[in-house]
C-alpha cells in the first residue's frame, strides 16, 4: 500500500435551482515518490464510438483533436513519473507539445509554448470547482450554456450506453448556433461540447469496456484489491466527470483559441485520470 491518499472532488454549481452538490469524491493512493512506471503494454486500438460525430459542429475537429492528444500522450508514458507533481509536469510538457506542434486542428502562434507552459502549469496546479472553470470565460449567457454542458453531463445515469447524451449534446450544440451567441463564444463553447463527446467515447471505451488501457503507468490499483477496469467500471461518475472536467477546461482555454481549448481539456483529461 502506498501511503500519501489524495481525494479529488469538484464542486457542482446548478444554476437553475440555485443549490450546490458535490461530484465525484475520488479517493486514490498516489504513486510513492521514486516508483518506476511499469513497462509498456500493448496499446488497445482506439476506435471512435458510434454516433460521436456532429457534422453540423462547424469546430467538431476539437474533439478528433483531443482524442488524438490522448493517444499521443499516451504513447509518450515512457516520459511519466510516479511521483504525482513530477507526472502533472511531465504532462504539462506533453500537452503542450501536442497543443502547440503535433495538433492539426487550428494554428497556433509563435510564442505558443511558452504560453501553454504557463497556463498549463497553472491549470494542473490549480483544482479549481466547476462554477470557476465555467466563470473563467464568457459572457453570462455563454456560462449559461456551458453550465447546461455540466449538467447534462453530470445528472446522467445510464453506464451501459453514452448514444442518448451523445444526442443530448448535439441537440444542445444546436440549440446555441441559433441562440445568437457572439461568434468567438459560440466557437469556445462548440469546441468544449465537441470535446465534451470526444471525451466521453474515449473514456467509457477505454475504462468500460477494453481488457486494459495501458493509463495507469504504475504498481498500484485506485481500489483495494481491484483491476483499474473494475473499478472505473463501477465509479459511472468519474467517466461522466472526466469528460465535463476536459470540456469546461476546453471553455476556460477557449480564449487563447483552438491551441489553448484542445490543450487544456487534454491536459485536464490526464491530470485528472492520473494524479487526482
Amino acid at each position: 500500500m502506498k501511503n500519501n491518499v489524495k481525494r479529488f472532488s469538484l464542486l457542482l454549481a446548478v444554476a437553475a435551482i440555485g443549490s450546490i452538490a458535490f461530484f465525484a469524491s475520488c479517493r486514490k493512493e498516489n504513486p510513492a515518490p521514486g516508483s518506476t512506471p511499469q513497462p509498456l503494454q500493448a496499446l488497445v486500438p482506439y476506435v471512435p464510438c458510434p454516433g460521436v460525430e456532429n457534422p453540423a459542429n462547424p469546430f467538431d475537429q476539437a474533439g478528433v483533436a483531443h482524442n488524438a492528444g490522448l493517444e499521443y500522450m499516451l504513447l509518450h508514458r515512457g516520459e511519466w513519473s510516479c511521483d504525482p507533481e513530477q507526472m502533472k509536469q511531465a504532462l504539462v510538457n506533453q500537452a503542450a507539445a501536442f497543443a502547440c506542434g503535433q495538433m492539426s486542428y487550428g494554428t497556433p502562434p509563435p510564442d505558443c509554448h511558452q504560453a501553454a507552459i504557463a497556463q498549463f502549469t497553472f491549470a494542473a496546479n490549480d483544482e479549481q470547482t466547476i462554477s470557476q472553470m465555467i466563470a473563467g470565460y464568457g459572457s453570462a449567457a455563454g456560462q449559461q450554456y456551458a453550465q447546461q454542458l455540466a449538467d447534462l453531463l453530470l445528472n446522467y445515469e445510464d453506464s451501459t450506453q453514452i448514444i442518448t447524451l451523445l444526442d443530448a449534446i448535439k441537440l444542445l450544440e444546436s440549440n446555441v448556433m441559433s441562440s445568437g451567441l457572439a461568434p468567438d463564444e459560440l466557437q469556445g463553447f462548440l469546441q468544449a461540447s465537441s470535446i465534451a463527446r470526444y471525451s466521453i467515447c474515449y473514456w467509457f471505451q477505454q475504462y468500460a469496456q477494453d481488457a486494459d488501457s495501458g493509463w495507469y503507468p504504475c504498481d498500484e490499483a485506485p481500489a483495494a484489491g481491484g483491476k483499474f477496469k473494475d473499478w472505473w467500471k463501477k465509479h459511472w461518475k468519474e467517466v461522466v466527470g472526466t469528460a465535463c472536467v476536459d470540456a469546461l477546461g476546453a471553455w476556460h482555454g477557449s480564449a487563447a483559441g483552438p491551441w489553448g481549448a484542445v490543450g487544456m481539456g487534454l491536459l485536464e483529461s490526464a491530470v485528472h485520470v492520473l494524479t487526482m
